[in-house]
């Protein structure tokens, strides 16, 4: 395992994906809205809709943050080309938040309030 969390080389995406046939992936848990291209796949991530910043101790002790507060995620339309529409919501973060307190979980609703650990 590597000893921090990363964002992988275009060649090592590519790599990991050899098997995949698919030219356009979607796919989540990092929480972080980005898309990467590489010389054969696009990989999308449309970020998160409630929680924008995280901690975790598996597999390795990390942390992602989005450094805002807006709920995130993206439309892929799909033509002869294709079309990803990251789109970037704001709500009203300080009721969800005040709903993790309510649940015990104040690390949750300093996360939803500063998309910051």
């Amino acid at each position: 395992l590597p000893d921090r969390v990363t964002v992988k080389d275009i060649n090592e995406i590519d790599d990991i994906l050899r098997d995949v046939h698919q030219n356009i992936i979607a796919c989540g848990h990092s929480h972080l809205s980005r898309i990467v291209k590489t010389s054969n796949k696009t990989i999308i991530n449309p970020g998160s809709v409630g929680l924008v910043a995280y901690d975790d101790k598996l597999p390795i002790p990390h942390k992602m943050e989005n450094f805002n507060t807006f709920a995130k995620y993206s439309i892929l339309t799909l033509s002869d080309n294709f079309v990803v529409d990251q789109i970037a919501v704001d709500y009203d973060f300080e009721k969800v938040a005040r709903i993790a307190e309510n649940n015990k979980r104040a690390d949750w609703a300093k996360w939803i309030r500063t998309g910051r650990i």
